[in-house]
């Protein structure tokens, strides 16, 4: 079992809080002989209540601990409760990996799937091997792969990361086909999947 919760669109395990925080506090100083403040050094200090804090956040992605109506969550079992919720709602499987979180489902007939810039869509061959493929017009490829399964309806899932070049982007996708026990992921989400007995 992990030490730390993590967020649930990244992975992450550090959060980090914008916070402003009150202090009564004692100081000792001196001036100089045109008035000005001088050497100053706080004696004493005790906090006399915390004026307003940001909800806590990823320090990734930027995924927030708010509720419902965006008010900052931070009662104990409402931060689990908030952990185990998946992005998306309705999209939550038995298998969901924090980690990723869904971008929507590709329906596949041909148990084939194939990787392409939208641009070139229309110049592929629709008879090519599996494998990486050549784009007709130019020096551009796109990556068909054989799902082994078709007739199916199947999670695209994402992982955010955040670059310290680019911000917070994209980094990788997944197209499941089979969970880890080898059951079929590709029934309508609204009927019950089969398993392998």
């Amino acid at each position: 079992m992990n030490k730390h919760l993590a967020c649930p669109a990244c992975g992450c395990t550090r959060f980090t809080q914008d916070r402003t925080t009150s202090y009564d506090e004692i100081v000792m100083a001196c001036f100089s002989p045109n008035g000005e403040v001088k050497d100053e050094q706080i004696e004493e200090q005790e906090c006399s209540g915390e004026e307003a804090s940001d909800p806590y956040r990823c320090r990734d992605c930027g995924w927030e601990f708010v509720d419902e109506n965006g008010e900052p969550i931070s009662e104990p079992k409402e931060v689990v409760a908030k952990f185990e919720q998946t992005p998306g709602g309705s999209d939550q499987h038995d298998d969901y990996d924090p980690g990723w979180i869904p971008l929507g489902s590709v329906t596949i007939d041909t148990a084939r799937l194939l990787l392409l810039d939208p641009i070139h869509q229309g110049r592929v061959d629709a008879e090519a091997k599996d494998g990486q493929i050549a784009v007709h017009g130019g020096d551009y490829t796109a990556v068909q792969v054989p799902t082994g399964i078709g007739d199916g309806r199947y999670r695209v899932e994402g992982r955010v990361l955040n670059s310290p070049i680019f911000g917070q982007r994209l980094a990788e996708i997944r197209v499941r086909f089979l969970d880890e026990h080898g059951n079929w992921l590709g029934a309508d989400p609204q009927q019950p999947q089969q398993t392998k007995k």
